[in-house]
């Protein structure tokens, strides 16, 4: 399931948000999703291409909404 994200909620928020919907932690649910051992919040300010691309194709959404989600 994805969920809708709330306007203006950063990048973190949501991928937290979906975490806590499948019962994980948010490194571990980074480390599922591909991201590496990080934090979520690190996404908030520093997010590479190879993890855009990442999470644009496990959520299937476009990449420029998650780059909006972002202070990048």
């Amino acid at each position: 399931m994805i969920l809708k994200a709330a306007r203006d909620e950063l990048l973190s928020s949501w991928l937290a948000r979906h975490a806590r919907f499948y019962g994980v932690t948010g490194p571990f649910f980074a480390k599922w999703l591909g991201l590496g051992d990080i934090r979520l919040s690190a996404l908030d300010h520093r997010l590479g291409l190879g993890q855009i691309a990442r999470l644009a194709e496990k959520f299937r959404c476009d990449p420029t909404a998650l780059i909006d989600m972002t202070h990048i």
